[in-house]
């Protein structure tokens, strides 16, 4: 019994931690995509 527990807690953990690992990713290239269009501007824009 005590295994079993175990094992439900380390799967869930596990499921957790994928679903941390997925979400940083999608949310960098959100938040990222205004930073980056914004920097490309100015770099553009020193560069004439």
């Amino acid at each position: 019994i005590v295994s079993f527990v175990i094992f439900l807690a380390i799967k869930i953990m596990s499921r957790l931690q994928k679903k941390e690992d997925a979400k940083p990713e999608t949310e960098k290239v959100v938040e990222s995509s205004p930073e980056i269009k914004l920097l490309t501007e100015i770099r553009d824009s020193l560069r004439r």
